[in-house]
């Protein structure tokens, strides 16, 4: 069975993330960003934040994860993170919207 990476981001959709894909009989391994990790299949990078005193840091270690040349999944915040990383610009919104 393939074995699917899950960074969790500390996001409120997360609990319901691993129900979905636990009740698809996944395999999962679920990290913090930063943590290492090995043998798998594909990634799924969770919604949530990053804390500012360790950003770069977190960032430098999602652009190493495009390195792996796996299938990946940004959920939310995961999603910027990945079009970040592929050199999109992200643009701090005036007001927050959701949804």
């Amino acid at each position: 069975m393939k074995k699917i990476l899950v960074v969790n981001n500390h996001g409120s959709t997360f609990p319901k993330l691993l129900e979905v894909l636990r009740s698809l009989k996944v395999n999962l391994k679920i990290i913090e960003p930063l943590e290492k990790f090995d043998d798998v299949d594909g990634i799924i990078i969770s919604g949530g934040f990053i804390k500012r005193e360790n950003l770069m840091e977190v960032l430098s270690w999602y652009k190493d994860l495009l390195d792996l040349s796996l299938p990946i999944l940004g959920i939310c915040l995961g999603h910027k993170i990945l079009g970040y990383c592929y050199g999109s610009k992200i643009l701090k919104l005036k007001n927050v919207r959701r949804g």
